[in-house]
Order: structure tokens, then C-alpha cells, then sequence
């Protein structure tokens, strides 16, 4: 029984390590410009710095402000802080969990566990590097 309890435990981990993205290529997303499109609110520009993310919606210009905690490489929370928005501000404090689950140089794909959505279903997408 032991080892049946062992050797599940090592397959959950594996499994749990191969749905993430190698942590080198997660680090370097840490902090940045980067931007992502939404199928309904249009292109999102974020600027993440070691503890905050702040998101502009280009097309509404609705500011929104995080306070991000890495819990591993590949996985990070938001917690909403602000909003120059009314109707987002009823988001604050609302906890959003991001996995990052492959890498590359200049982009990333997520998986995202979001409070703020109706049902709070699960999102995905792809976030891409800024160069200026």
C-alpha cells in the first residue's frame, strides 16, 4: 500500500511539472511590457514590475492595477488593487490564478483560473513580449 501511495505521488508531480512551462523561460516574464488580445475587450498592454501588473485596455482605456505574487516560476496571483474604471472597481480584491504552461523567447501561454468573469471560468491566451 505503501508503495502504490509512493508511486502515485510521483505521477501526480510528473504530471503536475509537465503541464507547466520550463521555469528559465518562465523567469524572464517575471517583469516587462508585454500585451495580450481578448476576444471581447480587444488588445490588454501590460506593465508588470516585481510586485505590481498594471493592465490598459487600448480600446476602452480602462487602467487596471494588481499586486502579483509569484508563487512558483510558472504561476503567479492577481489581486485586483484599482480600477480608474466603476464597473471593475467592484473587482477589487478579487484573487485571479495564472499558470504560464509553455515559453517561448518573446511569448507565453496562460491558463488562467478568473474570479472576475462571469462563473469564474477558466481563460487561456497568449501574452507576447513588448520591444521599444
Amino acid at each position: 500500500m505503501k508503495r502504490i501511495t509512493i508511486l502515485a505521488t510521483l505521477i501526480l508531480l510528473s504530471l503536475a511539472a509537465a503541464a507547466q512551462a520550463d521555469n528559465a523561460a518562465c523567469l524572464s516574464f517575471h517583469t516587462g511590457t508585454f500585451a495580450y488580445r481578448n476576444d471581447s475587450l480587444g488588445i490588454i498592454q501590460i506593465t508588470r514590475t516585481k510586485n505590481r501588473q498594471e493592465e490598459l485596455n487600448e480600446k476602452t482605456r480602462v487602467l487596471t492595477k494588481f499586486k502579483i505574487t509569484w508563487v512558483d516560476a510558472c504561476t503567479y496571483t492577481l489581486k485586483q488593487i484599482w480600477s480608474n474604471s466603476k464597473k471593475q472597481r467592484k473587482q477589487n480584491n478579487s484573487l485571479n490564478t495564472i499558470i504560464i504552461t509553455a515559453a517561448t523567447k518573446d511569448s507565453y501561454q496562460f491558463s488562467c483560473s478568473c474570479t472576475n468573469d462571469p462563473g469564474g471560468k477558466n481563460n487561456s491566451g497568449t501574452v507576447v513580449r513588448i520591444f521599444y
